[in-house]
């Protein structure tokens, strides 16, 4: 009952309190054919592109706010195509943490992990699969803009490593609203929340982790997020994330963030290449029977490289390898028990789009 209760106050109630007094940017042009360089920082013959000759003039608003020397007044009047997911808009409200091209609309993947030491028990190898894809977008959802998304975690347990409580298949299958403010004050505000089942996959079990972060641009290649997806239950009820964006050129993008950071160099257009460090926690429910825990958690910290090569205008092929820094599974019995998993390498294989 407090999960529902929460997750009604997280998508209805807290956005509408919210809505006084931010201003939101009206109701772009019509938008040019979606770009499809996700992995990639911006790769046309220049970063900015023209502005369209009919689209409303805000350009000078930027320069009233911050004056001549900052980096938004380098932007002549107008408004600029600023990747597939918002289009056209005034370059005063785009953000490089919310905004900026890394974010598919679609993508799917699947890692392998080799067979690995379950601490004193046995062995197992895993396998996971993660998906996302984008339903709708509405530009005008109480001054703001409002996304959907359908996303699927699989989490497979190839064999059992001599532990009953192991389920084989566990899931996170969850329908996600996101809405977001852009403010002509550098500000952005992001809500999200995603009601759905998270537990073992033959034992249904539901939640609905919500998420609050704060953007703010202090250009339009550099921008800061800072916030919390809360999630009732879990071992780690609050996770965070913090950070910083930077998109100095067209070809290299840096991500200092937390949990997940990265270093994209794209030297082609059709070629991507990535490092990334990332810190992951996350739940799956049990069955609730005596003896059995209720529930497992996934804790682990990856340091990996890869490339992402472009297959078609609104597609890109990933790969990617790496190793474990930390990996353990936590058990939720009487006392918590935490096994530490041997450190294997593995490889994950990706597609991203824009469907």
């Amino acid at each position: 009952m407090k999960k529902n209760l929460f997750c009604l106050l997280a998508i209805t109630v807290l956005p509408t309190l919210l809505r006084a007094d931010w201003e939101s940017p009206p109701p772009p042009a019509a938008k040019p054919p979606a770009r499809a360089q996700y992995a990639a920082p911006r790769t046309a013959a220049a970063s900015r592109p023209a502005a369209p000759s009919s689209a409303p003039v805000r350009g000078e608003a930027t320069r009233a706010l911050y004056g001549e020397g900052s980096g938004y007044a380098s932007y002549p009047p107008g408004r600029y195509d600023f990747g597939p997911r918002y289009g056209v808009m005034s370059p005063e409200v785009f953000s490089q943490t919310l905004d900026a091209d890394e974010h598919p609309l679609s993508f799917a993947s699947l890692t392998f992990v080799p067979e690995s030491q379950f601490g004193d028990y046995g062995k197992s190898s895993t396998l996971e699969f993660e998906s996302a894809l984008r339903l709708f977008a509405f530009e005008e959802f109480l001054a703001g803009y409002l996304e959907g998304f359908a996303r699927a975690r699989l989490y497979s347990f190839l064999s059992s490593a001599d532990i009953s409580a192991l389920p084989d298949v566990a899931a996170h299958l969850a329908f996600e609203l996101a809405v977001s403010w852009r403010f002509v004050n550098r500000w952005s505000l992001e809500l999200r929340a995603a009601p759905g089942m998270y537990s073992d996959i033959s034992a249904p079990d539901f939640n609905c982790p919500a998420t609050i972060n704060l953007h703010y641009a202090f250009s339009p290649t550099l921008a800061g997020v800072a916030g919390v997806t809360l999630r009732s239950g879990w071992d780690l009820p609050v996770m965070p994330q913090i950070g910083l964006a930077w998109e100095p050129a067209d070809f290299f993008r840096i991500e200092a963030m937390l949990p997940r950071s990265r270093v994209m160099l794209a030297p082609f257009e059709v070629l991507t290449l990535f490092a990334a460090l990332e810190w992951r926690n996350f739940d799956f429910e049990l069955d609730d029977k005596p003896g059995m825990p209720e529930a497992i958690t996934i804790n682990e910290w990856t340091a990996s490289a890869g490339l992402s090569i472009k297959v078609t205008d609104h597609s890109r092929l990933v790969l990617e390898g790496g190793t474990f820094l930390v990996r353990e599974l936590k058990a939720k019995v009487a006392e918590n028990s935490t096994l530490d998993l041997s450190k294997e390498p593995f490889f994950r294989l990706g597609w991203q789009g824009t469907f």
